[in-house]
């Protein structure tokens, strides 16, 4: 009897430690924080200024703006402060990113998503069914701004967005299609499309499978 008792307390223990243990985890992987996509001594080196003083920039001609947008923001970092012209879009967008007015998926231009698929059958098949158009497809009321066979697709929306298409080859007999949609005005918007397309992607694949 005084034997169970003992294993008893021995696994209620046990259970004790093992849940303190999964609860000090969790806390300590809450309060790491995420590395930025870019960090500040990248900025430094590439720009000359910090990202603290960078952003104090921003922060000071929305000020003066009564209010941030992107555009506007990353264009006085390159003519006001001589900041090389890509990093004033990628300073401008960690701004954004950091002070909370940059939503996930968004972009300057608008809200993107992309959706993809690996199907069972060359890159010449998946890229020939792209070009021919299918029940698969959501549309066909859209043009074709630039192709590049068995590469990509270039292709503005019936709505006016815009799509990108491209091909990889996977091995014998396999390739990927990728669909990058974008310079959506809202992320509902955003969200419609990336289910619309994993449909049509899904739709694809199934129509190529021998």
């Amino acid at each position: 009897m005084a034997r169970a008792e003992a294993k008893k307390v021995s696994r209620k223990a046990s259970k004790r430690i093992t849940s303190k243990a999964a609860t000090k985890k969790a806390s300590a992987e809450k309060i790491v924080p995420k590395k930025p996509a870019i960090s500040d001594a990248a900025v430094l080196r590439a720009t000359g200024r910090s990202t603290a003083e960078w952003f104090k920039a921003l922060a000071a001609f929305a000020k003066s703006t009564g209010g941030h947008e992107h555009a506007p923001a990353a264009a006085h970092l390159h003519t006001a402060h001589a900041c090389p012209e890509w990093w004033s879009q990628m300073v401008t967008v960690l701004y954004e990113r950091e002070r909370g007015l940059r939503r996930k998926h968004e972009r300057p231009d608008g809200y993107s998503i992309s959706v993809s698929r690996t199907v069972p059958a060359p890159i010449t098949a998946l890229y020939r069914a792209w070009e021919k158009g299918g029940a698969w497809l959501p549309t066909r009321d859209f043009t074709v701004r630039t192709a590049t066979r068995d590469r990509s697709i270039r292709i503005t929306w019936p709505d006016g967005t815009s799509v990108e298409v491209m091909f990889y080859a996977k091995g014998v007999g396999k390739s990927q299609v990728s669909v990058q949609h974008g310079k959506h005005k809202s992320a509902a918007a955003a969200g419609r499309a990336r289910a619309m397309w994993a449909d049509a992607l899904d739709a694809l694949r199934d129509s190529l499978t021998p």
